[in-house]
């Protein structure tokens, strides 16, 4: 562990720690009718499967957690020579991320994924394509794009997102084969149905809440700018959504299709969002972090319940780690969600009683894409155990300076060789059914330097426009990535080959006080005018021209 940071260091390191991910290891939940079972996706293969990455479909609830679809992977052929714009591979629908059926099960659509391998050609290849069986005397149908079907199992809306073109969303009536599409920006939500038993759907887009009907082919745009997770309930007349208004907490509004009158639904003190909603229309589920109830749930986000009417008020949850995303059964009377360890939990909407199915499972590590050796890094995640994780790389064990659910901060070894074939693995020793190792091979390179902010020599605050430097005052940056060091390392001696043309350089070495940190403390010229000051360094000499590693403008004023 790092001690005795100074201010500054203290500052940097929370800059550089700061990260987001939203998506997860489980996806796509699914919930069908009272909830007795529950249905995902996830690329992670079961513990001891050696099977490959890619997205399988999995069934918990009623029997234990089966491996319910799987399609075999491809084996990727070599590219051809002289082969850059053509689409010279196309593969099988083989990865699966999303399952969707009816309420009662008969009818199910199954959305499979596939490899392009080539350049522009690759364009109009469709990448996603669902098939739906059980659609009485239809026999088996196939739509381009991802499926959402309707609780009874007659409408879907699939969406097609092309890496060109607009997206385009079609309606299907899968009984009599009425099609209609639409071009559309929109990220449908998954906390319970988005298409209505009349054929009716909703999806946000663009931060808006737009509402397709197959009768009147007619695309509604419910007014806002920052609208998102819009649900639908069977009988196709309540819409509900998350409003946005920063800085304000968000909200859940109402949309009634047959009066179009939109209002507020629901304002807490803190977060309120990712609404659900039955089948019948009665019951909605949201995510808050603000405390609702006299059982004053811990901050994070937790799940409750109202009736549509905004009677009976309740918690749902009360897990210490919160929830991450959540299903409604189409009934109301279940949700199964995904708790901030990775957990998967199946909850009683009216009583809270709760009963944990898969135990902690990291969600979500990002793995590096280029290391350098010696230098500190921070792998971002969501539900990372805080204990018996390891970090190798080359089979070597990395320290690991600081751990939690949301990030791993280690050291790469000094002793990893540059330009070399490297395995980075990161290892967590869980129960859970799921194979809980990550790996990538990242490139290796001594000079990759990555600087931050500059800090004031106080360590009181970033340099920016409100808080600018002064003509002659010490700034002082921390990167990772600059390289080998002389060992050890006096303080007085600039020990990174780094040089600055128009600044007095002071020192350029490790960070006293941190592990796997550069410090690089530089003196302004006393003749430096107001406004933007162009500091130019390079760093090695030994490449030609030498390498231009920071050039920023750094506001200064008298």
């Amino acid at each position: 562990m790092s001690v005795g940071k100074s201010r500054g260091a203290r500052i940097f390191l929370a800059l550089l720690l700061y990260a987001s991910l939203l998506q997860g290891q489980f996806l796509n939940l699914v919930a069908p009718g009272n909830g007795a079972d529950l249905y995902f996706s996830s690329e992670r293969p079961l513990k001891g499967s050696d099977a490959a990455l890619q997205g399988r479909v999995f069934q918990i609830g009623s029997e234990p957690l089966t491996l319910k679809l799987d399609r075999p992977k491809p084996v990727f052929p070599p590219q051809p020579p002289n082969v850059w714009e053509s689409a010279w591979y196309i593969s099988d629908y083989y990865s699966l991320p999303r399952y969707d059926t009816s309420r009662d099960g008969s009818v199910v659509a199954v959305t499979g994924e596939r490899a392009c391998l080539g350049g522009t050609g690759c364009i109009l290849v469709p990448k996603e394509q669902n098939v739906v069986q059980g659609v009485p005397g239809r026999g088996v149908q196939t739509f381009d794009g991802t499926a959402w079907l309707s609780g009874n199992g007659r409408y879907l809306l699939s969406i097609r997102v092309s890496s060109f073109f607009a997206p385009l969303a079609t309606i299907a009536d899968l009984e009599t084969g009425q099609q209609w599409t639409s071009t559309v920006w929109g990220q449908p939500a998954t906390a319970s149905r988005i298409v209505a038993d009349n054929g009716t759907a909703v999806f946000s887009g663009s931060g808006s809440v737009y509402i397709m009907s197959i009768d009147s082919h007619a695309l509604q745009r419910v007014p806002g700018d920052r609208n998102t997770d819009a649900v639908i309930d069977s009988g196709g007349q309540i819409v509900l959504y998350t409003a946005s208004s920063p800085p304000l907490p968000r909200t859940i509004r109402l949309f009634n299709l047959s009066t179009h009158e939109d209002k507020l639904f629901l304002q807490a003190g803190g977060d309120a969002y990712a609404p659900a909603i039955s089948a019948d229309g009665k019951i909605v589920t949201f995510i808050s972090t603000a405390e609702l109830t006299p059982t004053k749930p811990p901050i994070a986000p937790q799940l409750y319940a109202v009736n549509l009417d905004g009677t009976a008020l309740r918690t749902v949850t009360s897990d210490p780690d919160g929830v991450l995303t959540y299903t409604l059964s189409d009934d109301g009377q279940v949700a199964w969600y995904v708790s901030g360890s990775g957990r998967v939990v199946q909850v009683l909407v009216d009583t809270g009683e709760a009963e944990e199915k898969i135990s902690s499972t990291p969600q979500r590590i990002q793995l590096p894409s280029a290391i350098s050796p010696g230098s500190a890094m921070t792998l971002p995640g969501v539900a990372i155990p805080t204990s018996d994780v390891q970090v190798r790389i080359n089979g070597l064990l990395a320290p690991i300076l600081s751990l939690s659910a949301s990030m791993i901060q280690l050291q790469v070894p000094w002793e990893v060789p540059e330009h070399v074939s490297t395995i980075f693995e990161v290892i967590a020793t869980t129960d859970s059914p799921f194979d809980t190792s990550f790996r990538t091979n990242p490139s290796t390179g001594m000079w990759s330097p990555d600087f931050r902010q500059p800090i004031h020599p106080d360590g009181s605050a970033v340099v920016s426009p409100d808080n600018p430097a002064h003509p002659g005052e010490v700034l002082t940056f921390y990167a990772t990535g600059l390289g080998p060091v002389d060992l050890p390392v006096p303080l007085s001696r600039t020990t990174s080959p780094i040089s600055c043309s128009n600044a007095t350089l002071l020192y350029a070495g490790l960070a006293p006080g941190t592990i796997g940190y550069y410090q690089f403390s530089v003196q302004l010229p006393f003749t430096a005018n107001s406004g933007l000051f162009r500091l130019n360094c390079t760093g090695p000499t030994s490449s030609n021209p030498p390498y231009p590693i920071f050039i920023r403008d750094i506001p200064v004023r008298p």
